[in-house]
């Protein structure tokens, strides 16, 4: 694991992503990811909505675990026992482990690797970083680019820590913008919460996925939903070239720890505020979330509003929006080589991913 120092390195104690509610009602919002999932999309809707379960009494329970900064101003290592992540090894196998480069486009600089027999994906000591390849399908690629550090630092998580359907719902964003403005203006971590928020998963405790604080804030419409058995799917990246392009240092280090964000990723004080207004009219709550929400410019705003009459949900869909070209035009990819289209191409003819 790197152990560079960096003074941009934080907890999170909160960003104001919205509000918590108590256990009992569903929240229409909230999110869940499973295993394994079904060939229709509104499996991957249901698997995009949680129960949030808080404990019973606030002045009884211990005060919730937190991510540790060390000296060097990195994260200390931290496995909590309810995180699954090292519930599964690595099922890829060595055949295709060798077509990987290719197909993603990872440059010869960054050391990759097979885990070990046996081998989790997370755990103190671990030699490079484990990474799943349905954060690669989303259209995540490496070296990281500057936005991808900077929302990972934003949140205080480890880049597997944001699940494949999170990324693809960023990255499609990402693509949205660019698209929207000619390329000539890129999202901001701050737009993109102001419209989304990160939620665990439930059935995958230390994962995240982002939901839509409103319907009327969603940007991008259904992924794909057949991410099966992908915790059984991951590599090992070496060495810290896969972070950054050289020379682009901005939001560095990258931590190689897990991080806890705290609950609902909301500051304590808003968190309990929020447990005292939850029996609050369903209007009311939507005011609080709105004042929570991260700020943006009135031109921002201004977008937004244009963007949402003009465009229909159906038409913002990550298959429509997230594809080699965008990825280069709009995130910073690599240029499309004959080899990655060639199997974006029998994919796509797949229509699943």
């Amino acid at each position: 694991m790197s152990s560079a120092s960096s003074n941009q390195s934080f907890v999170r104690d909160g960003a104001g992503y919205d509000e918590v509610r108590l256990s009992g009602p569903r929240d229409p919002y909230t999110s869940s990811e499973d295993n394994s999932s079904t060939s229709s999309s509104s499996s991957s809707r249901d698997e995009d909505r949680m129960e949030s379960n808080l404990s019973d009494g606030l002045g009884e329970s211990e005060p919730p675990p937190q991510s540790v900064i060390g000296p060097d101003g990195m994260r200390k290592f931290v496995m909590l026992s309810l995180w699954m992540v090292n519930d599964f090894t690595s099922s890829i196998k060595e055949s295709h482990f060798k077509t990987l480069r290719e197909k993603y486009q990872i440059p010869v600089n960054i050391p990759l690797r097979l885990p070990f027999r046996l081998e989790k994906c997370y755990y103190d000591g671990v030699m490079g970083v484990g990474i799943y390849e349905q954060m690669l399908k989303a259209g995540l690629r490496f070296p990281l680019s500057s936005l991808h550090r900077q929302l990972l630092q934003h949140l205080g998580l480890f880049v597997t820590q944001v699940s494949p359907n999170a990324w693809r719902v960023f990255i499609g964003v990402e693509v949205l913008y660019g698209v929207m403005f000619k390329g000539k203006k890129r999202l901001t971590v701050e737009e993109f919460f102001h419209c989304y928020r990160p939620v665990e998963i439930t059935k995958s405790k230390g994962m995240y996925s982002f939901v839509a604080k409103s319907p009327l804030l969603r940007l991008v419409s259904d992924t794909p939903d057949s991410n099966r058995d992908w915790k059984s799917r991951y590599i090992f990246m070496d060495d810290n070239e896969w972070m950054c392009h050289p020379g682009n240092t901005q939001f560095m280090p990258v931590d190689t720890t897990w991080g806890i964000l705290p609950l609902s990723g909301m500051h304590p004080f808003i968190f309990v505020f929020n447990l005292y207004i939850s029996s609050m009219c369903f209007f009311n709550r939507l005011l609080l979330a709105a004042q929570n929400r991260p700020q943006i410019s009135l031109e921002d705003w201004s977008f937004l509003e244009n963007f949402f009459q003009k465009t229909k949900l159906e038409e913002r869909s990550w298959v429509k929006l997230v594809r080699l070209e965008t990825i280069n035009w709009y995130c910073d990819g690599p240029e499309p080589s004959e080899v990655a289209l060639k199997y974006e191409k029998k994919v796509r003819a797949r229509k699943f991913f």
